[in-house]
C-alpha cells in the first residue's frame, strides 16, 4: 500500500515538474519575442569603427539638414541608406517610407525597402515592396531584376517563375540591355544554354557600346561551343 502511494506521489511530482518547465519555456520564449519586437529588426554588419563613424557623421548632417528643410526627400533617402549600412533595418525602412511619402511616384524607396527585407530573408515582405515599386515604375529594369532575385531565393527550383518575370521585364523595358544580360546570366547558371544564346544575341543587338558587344560576342562563342555549334 505504501509503495503504491509513493509511486503515485512520484508520478505527481514528475508531472508537476514537467508543467513548471513547460510554463517557464513558454514564458521565456514569449518574453524573447516581445524583446525582439521592441528592439526592431537588425541586419548583420561588419565594418570598421572608422567607417561606422563616417556613417554616423553623415547621419547627423542629414538630421541637421532636415531641421532646416523638413521635406527634403534626398535626406530621408540617404538616412535610410545609412541606417541600413549600420544594420538598423527597422529605422531604415521607416526613413525610406518617409521618403516615399514626399515623392509618392518614385519607386526607389520601395526598391530600397524590399532590399532591406531581402537581406532579412523576409521574402513575402520583399515581394510586396517590389510589387509597389513595379506599380510605380513598370518600365524600370531594376524592378524586374529585383523580383527575379527574390523569386530565385524563395524557390530556387521554380525556374519558370524567374524566367517569366525576366521576360515580362524585357518586354516592358523595351529590351533594356542590362536586364537582358542579367537574364542571360541566369539562364547560363541554370544550364539553359540554348535560351541563353538567344538572349546574348539580343544583348548584342541592343547594347549601346561596341566594347560591350565585343565582350559578349566572346561569351556567345563560348556558349556555342557548349552547344556543339
Amino acid at each position: 500500500m505504501m509503495n503504491k502511494i509513493n509511486n503515485k506521489l512520484f508520478y505527481i511530482i514528475v508531472i508537476l515538474i514537467i508543467i513548471v518547465l513547460a510554463v517557464f519555456y513558454f514564458t521565456k520564449n514569449n518574453f524573447d519575442i516581445v524583446n525582439n519586437t521592441e528592439q526592431g529588426l537588425f541586419l548583420e554588419v561588419n565594418m570598421s569603427e572608422e567607417a561606422r563613424k563616417d556613417f554616423e557623421d553623415r547621419r547627423d548632417k542629414n538630421l541637421s539638414d532636415l531641421e532646416l528643410f523638413p521635406g527634403n526627400y534626398t535626406s530621408y533617402l540617404d538616412l535610410g541608406n545609412i541606417e541600413r549600412e549600420l544594420g538598423n533595418a527597422t529605422q531604415a525602412i521607416e526613413y525610406f517610407k518617409q521618403a516615399s511619402e514626399l515623392i509618392p511616384t518614385n519607386s526607389t524607396p520601395w526598391l530600397n525597402i524590399g532590399n532591406v527585407y531581402y537581406r532579412l530573408a523576409m521574402y513575402d515582405e520583399t515581394i510586396a515592396s517590389f510589387e509597389v515599386a513595379r506599380s510605380l515604375s513598370d518600365t524600370y529594369y531594376l524592378v524586374y531584376f529585383n523580383l527575379a532575385k527574390v523569386y530565385k531565393a524563395q524557390d530556387y527550383n521554380n525556374t519558370q517563375r524567374v524566367m517569366d518575370i525576366f521576360e515580362e521585364g524585357i518586354v516592358k523595358t523595351n529590351n533594356d540591355y542590362q536586364l537582358i544580360y542579367f537574364y542571360s546570366s541566369y539562364l547560363r547558371e541554370m544550364a539553359n544554354n540554348e535560351k541563353a544564346l538567344e538572349y546574348l544575341q539580343l544583348f548584342v543587338e541592343h547594347a549601346p557600346e561596341q566594347e560591350m558587344k565585343d565582350l559578349v560576342n566572346l561569351e556567345i562563342e563560348e556558349v556555342r561551343g557548349l552547344l556543339g555549334q
